[in-house]
């Protein structure tokens, strides 16, 4: 008959033999969950973090350890044969949640856990957890700033050993919690790719469910989509290098085609002095509707020859596009009796405010 004795400085209530009786865990009351060989009670590590309470161990039939603290926490689980930690669960730190001594118990599968006090009125609560692996999901894109329309590629990966690997992908537009189903795989070892059609900005979400022995899972990224827009006049006397010519008096009548899931679009115009466009006005925010098309009238002084101004349509930043703008088209309005001048440039993307 082998007989070995430990002093230690601390009460315990509970001592727990590993899988294959080799060791000993015996939560102190202290700092950490102690382990001691069987053969002589010699020191062989220990299980849980060095700052909280340790105050109940549980190991199930495979070998999986369970290391219970009244703080913090509550649940340490280490993988047979590994003191690494595996995962945590926490039940919280005040009744009726606080983790009971001796008060943890594997089953098969499950591992059961008590909580409550002893004071006053004694209450308790029994939680039932099933350990599950983990697992993790993401989805990239090829570029996250695009223009409306833009098809995107996007990735999905998932790490688990589950059979079960359905990913769901959602759109969601930041501030609005408008949320749509953007697609849904099954995703392999190697990832999955697919292409939609950029339109919103979204934060997308690529959605793990889980099973029965795998956690469920969230991955994210987001997407900014430009809106895009082209203005022209349509009554133009002439066209050249960018720049429209009607006669003084005239009206020019000026569409725009946008794209983009933003309710609104506006105009800024610049009038041209001394050689340079100074901003004379800005409208205010167009309805898009169904077309997606604006239109705007502006109406020349009548009898001053060669006048000019340039007019862009774009779209605000906003939680559903970001800014996007036509080109300037300018317009020059000419005495009727002096010939218009076809001569101009084409002229860059504006920078708006």
């Amino acid at each position: 008959t082998l007989r070995a004795s430990l002093n230690t400085e601390s009460e315990f209530e509970q001592i727990v033999f590993s899988s294959d009786g080799s060791r000993v865990i015996v939560p102190e009351g202290t700092s950490r969950h102690q382990v001691f060989l069987t053969s002589d009670l010699s020191p062989d590590g220990t299980y849980g973090p060095n700052s909280q309470v340790a105050v109940a161990a549980a190991v199930r039939a495979d070998g999986m350890v369970a290391a219970g603290m009244t703080e913090g926490r509550n649940i340490y689980l280490y993988k047979p044969g590994s003191r690494a930690l595996y995962r945590t669960y926490e039940l919280g730190t005040r009744f009726p949640n606080e983790l009971r001594p001796g008060g943890l118990a594997f089953g098969s599968e499950r591992l059961y856990a008590v909580t409550g006090n002893s004071y006053g009125h004694k209450q308790f609560r029994l939680h039932v957890i099933v350990p599950r692996d983990p697992s993790t999901v993401g989805v990239e894109v090829a570029r996250e700033s695009v223009k409306y329309g833009t098809r995107v590629t996007a990735t999905l990966s998932l790490d688990t050993a589950s059979a079960n690997r359905h990913v769901v992908l959602y759109g969601t537009v930041p501030g609005t919690g408008q949320r749509e189903k953007v697609a849904a795989r099954d995703v392999g070892p190697e990832g999955a790719t697919f292409t939609f059609t950029a339109r919103k900005n979204w934060r997308l979400d690529a959605v793990y469910a889980g099973d029965e022995v795998t956690d469920a899972a969230t991955g994210s990224t987001s997407l900014k989509v430009a809106a895009t827009a082209e203005a022209r006049v349509l009554n133009a006397v002439r066209q050249s290098y960018g720049r429209a010519y009607l006669h003084a008096g005239d009206t020019a009548m000026i569409l725009a085609e946008v794209k983009a899931s933003a309710p609104c679009a506006r105009f800024r115009i610049e009038v041209e002095k001394m050689g340079r466009f100074r901003k004379v006005d800005q409208t205010r925010c167009l309805a898009l509707g169904s077309t997606g098309r604006i239109k705007l009238g502006l109406r020349s002084r009548r009898g001053t020859g060669y006048y000019t101004l340039r007019v862009a349509a774009f779209v605000p930043e906003g939680r559903y596009n970001t800014f996007g703008s036509s080109r300037w088209q300018e317009i020059q309005f000419c005495a009727r009796a002096i010939p218009c001048d076809p001569g101009g440039r084409a002229t860059a993307r504006p920078r708006l405010p």
